[in-house]
């Protein structure tokens, strides 16, 4: 699996503007909404903004292409093995409370760029995952001290997005493809 500072790294090069996290968040949304595995509107929404005279826009599309694989075999992995990518447990609480708050906001956005067009009013226990993780997008705007009980309540925040995620996953892909996705509009 990419690793968060390999993939951080390479979207600065690229001038992406889009952090390591938001990058993979909105990733796991969009394989969450998509019946149809098309890595191309991603990667236009990840490097849309960038130069395409960068020289580094061509080596971070190989990255993402990676990344999206491994997101991909995680999401479905019978081990349940999908983490969300995040910077390591050294970092600094704060550090990483922001970047959980873009992975957060990145997998809405994933999921509107998937094709779910108010992803929050979604229905039943996926529909209040996908609220809470809306909510938890809010949390980069609060100053976060390292503390052991701050440490427990993120580990804690990290499990609920883990599971939680696995759980859209899957009730988005039990759905028939012939169905809407949850929130849109019939045409």
């Amino acid at each position: 699996m990419s690793d968060y500072t390999s993939i951080d790294a390479a979207l600065r090069r690229a001038e992406s503007g889009i952090e390591a996290a938001e990058c993979h968040g909105s990733l796991c949304g969009l394989l969450s909404a998509q019946w149809k595995t098309n890595p191309n509107p991603w990667i236009e929404y990840v490097l849309g903004s960038c130069d395409p005279e960068n020289a580094y826009v061509k080596e971070t599309t190989g990255e993402l292409g990676s990344l999206w694989n491994s997101a991909l075999a995680s999401l479905n992995d019978p081990e349940f093995g999908f983490q969300p990518l995040l910077p390591v447990d050294e970092s600094p609480l704060q550090q990483r409370t922001q970047a959980m708050s873009e992975w957060c906001l990145g997998f809405v956005e994933g999921l509107r760029l998937g094709g779910a067009q108010n992803p929050e009013s979604m229905d039943g226990e996926a529909g209040e995952i996908v609220r809470d993780i809306s909510e938890i997008a809010k949390a980069g705007r609060f100053h976060v001290e390292d503390s052991d009980e701050n440490e427990a309540d993120f580990a804690e925040l990290v499990e609920y997005l883990r599971a939680g995620v696995l759980l859209v996953y899957a009730a988005l892909h039990d759905e028939s493809p012939e169905q809407p996705l949850p929130g849109d509009k019939p045409h």
